[in-house]
């Protein structure tokens, strides 16, 4: 049995595999909510985002799991501690550059090289509570500087000390409740059919037109010689024989296309027969989505490719075309509109475009903050694009993974670590390379494949030539092995193994 302490009272609870999940979600459903704070705080420390995604197994095999709502709040949240608990007048403020000593140190210089280590230490293990925790208790300061009692105390400290609430939070909420996020829309939603819909004929109705398409309660009058130029599977079934019972239209067998949204028709439709149509520099995402799922069903090989094509423009898989794509500001092959990025990710996962997925998560998350991913982004339509639940998750472990290994040795950043072997100005060097992890801490930034180039910094941020020469080729190689890593950090396979199954 263990004693919990909230609010000033203690209770007995038996722990379990799970336990405090299995309270936040107790407390959050009976509006018990002065004890959340503290316990989201507990769920955070002992678990990975990967576990509070996939849920806790507990002892009997079941798995505890958190609402999407409290799901949201602590991985939000997170990301907000992450942050607070280094900036001045927080738990761990004092290891800024800029905090004050104590009157009685021995050994400033000293004092400050060291709070640099751990700041810029914790940047590239941000995403391992454990692992900071022992780099806090092997980096030593003098003993007379007063950041020590802070320093020894910190896991208690970072909870005692962040600001959770502006205010008091009473245990219930007169008239309300915890209101959910706004429900997920699937991607690029499809229009739902009616079965007492009256039939209605599309623009695309040709009066010398032989054969009947029917998606959902819209008819096409097209022609079958069109219809098997273009693709195999209506090539073969124009061979087969017609039952004796086939339905028509003023003679035009019908041919019922099952499943198919009528827009997603209309844009293969207009494409075969308006070849420029397919052919302007850019096109809606709509099009190009009607494109890859018609052109894998029905096996329209020329609009696939060129749909393809489209979204590895945007989303490439070599770090050479996606430099180009951000140094032109986005290929601009498709037509944006809010979501953009977040509907493509769908259209790719749920098209095996696996080659353009690790590319698009980043940029989604480049583009994106936690909270946003999580609650969708407004269409122009009213709808929402949103993430399936798989790619949420991937994004949201993998965003933790990028802002530790950008700063990471041998990774972009790496270079704030260590001055160049031939260095004329190791003091200045020094703390110019302690003031970016500094901005880093404020406010994660995610810029794994920053093309800023460290000869072009801030006055403040300057390195002499030797490091400046140092850090260029360390960004530049840091970039290649983190793009070649990126699919891993997605959960992918590697970039020579991630093939479209299309």
């Amino acid at each position: 049995m263990g004693r919990l302490s909230f609010g000033g009272r203690s209770t007995t609870i038996g722990p379990y595999r799970g336990w405090m999940v299995d309270l936040v979600s107790l407390a959050s459903e009976n509006n018990i909510l002065s004890i959340l704070p503290s316990a989201y705080y507990w769920v955070l420390e002992q678990h990975s985002l990967g576990s509070l995604f996939d849920g806790i197994p507990r002892p009997d095999g079941t798995v505890a799991s958190l609402s999407s709502l409290d799901l949201r709040r602590c991985v939000v949240a997170r990301e907000k501690l992450l942050s607070k608990q280094f900036q001045q007048g927080y738990t761990v403020g004092w290891v800024r550059w800029e905090s004050e000593f104590s009157d009685n140190c021995t050994n400033s210089v000293q004092c400050r090289r060291q709070r640099g280590l751990i700041l810029t230490a914790f940047l590239a293990i941000r995403s391992d509570n454990v692992a900071f925790r022992i780099l806090c208790s092997t980096i030593a300061l003098c003993e007379c500087d007063f950041v020590l009692l802070a320093h020894q105390t910190l896991p208690r400290a970072i909870h005692a000390k962040v600001k959770l609430a502006k205010a008091p939070i009473r245990n219930t909420i007169s008239g309300t409740s915890l209101a959910s996020p706004p429900p997920m829309s699937s991607p690029l939603a499809k229009r739902q059919r009616t079965e007492n819909a009256s039939i209605k004929r599309s623009e695309r109705w040709l009066d010398d037109g032989n054969v009947v398409l029917q998606a959902g309660n819209t008819q096409f009058r097209v022609h079958w010689s069109i219809l098997a130029l273009h693709s195999s599977v209506f090539r073969d079934m124009q061979g087969l024989p017609q039952p004796p019972d086939q339905p028509t239209v003023d003679d035009c067998p019908i041919v019922e296309l099952s499943g198919d949204d009528p827009e997603d028709v209309e844009h293969i439709l207009k494409a075969l027969y308006i070849p420029k149509f397919h052919c302007q520099t850019t096109l809606p995402l709509a099009v190009v989505g009607a494109f890859i799922r018609l052109g894998r069903k029905y096996d329209f090989k020329d609009l696939l490719d060129s749909a393809v094509a489209r979204i590895m423009s945007e989303f490439p898989a070599t770090l050479k075309e996606y430099d180009t794509l951000i140094q032109l500001g986005g290929c601009m092959t498709i037509d944006r509109h809010r979501g953009w990025t977040i509907d493509s990710i769908s259209l790719a996962s749920e098209n095996n475009i696996l080659s353009a997925l690790p590319c698009a998560y980043y940029r989604a998350l480049n583009q994106n903050g936690l909270g946003t991913l999580f609650d969708g982004i407004p269409r122009n339509d009213g709808t929402l694009a949103s993430l399936s639940s798989p790619d949420l998750r991937k994004c949201v472990v993998a965003r933790e993974k990028l802002l530790s290994k950008q700063m990471q040795e041998g990774y972009t950043f790496g270079w704030t670590r260590e001055a160049s072997g031939d260095c004329t100005e190791l003091e200045l060097c020094r703390l110019a390379r302690e003031r970016l992890p500094r901005a880093f801490s404020d406010k994660p930034f995610l810029d794994a494949f920053s093309t800023a180039s460290p000869d072009c910094l801030a006055p403040e941020y300057k390195l002499c030539r030797a490091c400046t020469r140092h850090a260029i080729e360390s960004m530049a190689a840091g970039r290649r092995k983190m793009w070649e890593e990126l699919p891993a950090i997605f959960d992918l396979p590697p970039w020579g193994e991630l093939k479209n199954d299309i």
